[in-house]
């Protein structure tokens, strides 16, 4: 029986839950029966960061050598333009066991009837992303980084100093990368679960084998009593859902204002 436990404890963030010993859809239900979700990529880059301050060195801390499976997901469309894109909550969520089941078998786990087009109408375009920079990100530039940012959120140029006083000069973006044969050899789009490596593996992102005992993780968030609130969003995150449905317009003097009182 897949075992989540409590990896450590983040101030500001809440319990992590760790599990390793089973395959991703056995790990993700064990972990997510003791948290509120998978963890972020925003928050394993919050979580590394107090984490490695709290032991006093990154190498100390199980959070920042070990890598896991976090929410969000890659998605891979044969034969289009835009044939990689990051996706804020993986679709293999919606049917994990059938997502280990093809890669058992050495199989891309292909949803069924799913169309692009609407599912990316439904996710917003503010909230996907179009990967068509595969190149590494030099650590002294995630807060620049369309990349970085997006996955990274407020926390992209802290996690970047991280990984720079880990000796980590780039981080690399595995996403078949020079492989477009396999992407359109595919029957259909195809999903994956995104994987952050440890800063021992350079932190790269990539998505791994889900059939393999690796690791998952899950927050449970702090309550309102603690310093954090349960839903956590960031000031990019708030002016996005604002400007989309047009209380803010983007470049305006007004959203200008609003953007001072969320710096101060």
């Amino acid at each position: 029986m897949s075992n989540a436990q409590i990896e450590t404890h983040i101030n500001g963030l809440g319990n992590i839950f760790y599990c390793n010993d089973s395959a991703f859809d056995d790990a993700s239900k064990a972990v997510l029966k003791k948290s509120d979700e998978l963890i972020s990529l925003r928050d394993l880059a919050y979580g590394r960061i107090v984490d490695a301050k709290a032991n006093g060195n990154w190498k100390n801390s199980s959070l920042n050598t070990n890598g896991s499976y976090v929410k969000e997901g890659s998605l891979f469309v044969p034969n289009a333009e835009n044939k990689r894109i990051w996706l804020p909550e993986s679709l293999v969520l919606q049917n994990s066991s059938d997502a280990v089941k093809a890669h058992k078998k050495g199989n891309e786990y292909v949803p069924k009837n799913f169309k692009v087009g609407e599912y990316l109408e439904q996710v917003g375009k503010d909230n996907y992303f179009i990967v068509s920079d595969t190149s590494s990100i030099p650590t002294n530039r995630f807060g620049e980084d369309a990349r970085t940012v997006w996955m990274f959120k407020d926390q992209a140029t802290e996690y970047g100093l991280l990984l720079k006083d880990a000796k980590i000069s780039a981080m690399n973006i595995w996403m078949y990368n020079t492989d477009d044969k396999h992407i359109n050899s595919q029957s259909g789009p195809f999903a994956n679960q995104l994987w952050l490596r440890g800063l021992d593996d350079s932190s790269d992102i990539c998505g791994g084998g889900l059939s393999g005992n690796y690791g998952v993780r899950g927050v449970s968030r702090e309550s309102a009593e603690g310093s954090a609130p349960k839903n956590m969003y960031s000031r990019e995150d708030i002016v996005s859902r604002l400007n989309k449905v047009g209380v803010l317009v983007p470049g305006s003097d007004f959203e200008k204002l609003v953007l001072r009182e969320f710096d101060r």
